[in-house]
């Protein structure tokens, strides 16, 4: 009733006029206390605050532009790795940034090269060979989210091992992969490399030494559309390519390119010099440092108008960046250190700042079908 009653009295006429404005209160016409502030001390104030925040706080880090960072460079050491000063320049390079420059390493230019036209070879097969020869087996096989309608803005790639190369040359008559199989496990000698000196640089014990896990390689193999897909997803204010976890990547350089990389603070763009290798550390190694490492999300993003000297005879990127990842059954926990260098191990250093995971729900999570909202679990 009393609702009824509020509607009618809402459809009569006002029989006194238009309602007047409210009269002003009452601390309008008050002096201006430290109790009773007036309004320019409040703007003030306020802008003051604003313009103190972080710019963590005022700017988040998936909506920041793209920045260009300087690329730390080691040299690879072709003698004793247990080199002090060796060691502290690794250590100080992979916790202040999450990437940096490997020249003087023993990977061939040819053999990358050579590569490269293998690779291009199998991204101009039909799209029915290339899922005959290439099967999705998840994760490994070829995916392109154009023709499967999804919505990742990646191009197409193939995710392969050493099984999926040697079956794709059974299958076909018209595929020689020879050169990509040899530059893969060449990069893989070297990630190997890379992470025995993160281990030894950090002084922690390494699974891969005490048999606690394993560590195998996946060769990402993109075609990137130049200016096109691939090159908008980091360069806006998200992250939306597909990506997979992984300990180390590891991308040759042929020739002059820029890359963006998506790191813990936001999108920066690097330029590695030719024939060196891009090394990017992971969101494992992240975690089995116990949060001191830094991490890059995904594979680096060419960015687009930047290569120089392209001979392919194509308008896109093709590329091998190669991940040292885990075996689907492998518990992901934080390492411990050693104890003979680290006697304090009360010390803040010894606590765990992530909970322990297995690698292949979250592998699930985050790939290959990342529209399905959930909380990441190296976001503690």
């Amino acid at each position: 009733m009393a609702s009824s009653s509020h509607k009618q009295q809402q459809r009569l006429p006002n029989m006194y006029g238009p309602p007047s404005a409210p009269p002003p209160t009452p601390s309008a016409h008050l002096p201006s206390t430290p109790s009773n502030p007036s309004s320019a001390e409040v703007t003030d104030f306020l802008s003051c605050l604003i313009h103190r925040l972080p710019p963590t706080l005022s700017f988040p880090p998936r909506c920041q532009p793209s920045t260009t960072a300087d690329l730390p460079s080691i040299s690879f050491p072709h003698g004793d790795t247990s080199n002090p000063s060796f060691l502290e320049d690794v250590l100080s390079t992979c916790t202040t940034s999450s990437f940096f420059q490997l020249t003087g390493h023993p990977v061939s230019k040819q053999v990358a090269l050579s590569a490269e036209s293998e690779m291009v070879s199998a991204f101009d097969l039909s799209h029915e060979k290339k899922r005959t020869y290439f099967p999705w087996n998840w994760p490994f096989g070829y995916v392109n989210d154009v023709e499967d309608e999804e919505s990742y803005d990646t191009g197409e790639f193939f995710l392969l091992d050493e099984s999926s190369l040697s079956y794709a040359e059974s299958e076909s008559t018209e595929l020689e992969l020879s050169s990509l199989r040899d530059l893969s496990r060449s990069l893989e000698k070297v990630g190997w490399e890379v992470i025995g000196w993160l281990f030894d640089a950090m002084r922690v014990e390494s699974p891969v030494e005490k048999g606690r896990t394993e560590v195998c390689s996946l060769a990402w193999v993109s075609k990137d559309s130049t200016g096109g897909a691939g090159c908008s997803n980091m360069t806006g204010t998200s992250y939306s390519g597909l990506y997979y976890p992984f300990v180390v990547g590891l991308r040759y350089q042929v020739r002059s390119r820029k890359y963006s990389l998506m790191t813990d603070s936001g999108p920066v763009v690097v330029a590695p010099q030719v024939d060196s290798i891009l090394v990017t550390i992971g969101d494992v190694a992240q975690l089995w440092s116990n949060g001191r490492l830094k991490k890059v999300r995904g594979r680096p993003i060419p960015c687009p108008g930047t290569e120089e000297g392209r001979d392919n005879g194509s308008g896109d990127d093709v590329a091998l960046t190669l991940l040292m990842t885990l075996p689907m059954e492998t518990t992901v926990s934080p390492l411990p250190r050693k104890t003979a260098v680290h006697a304090d191990t009360g010390s803040e250093d010894d606590r765990e700042e992530f909970d322990s995971f297995a690698f292949e729900d979250y592998a699930w999570r985050v790939y290959p079908d990342r529209r399905i909202s959930y909380k990441d679990p190296l976001d503690r």
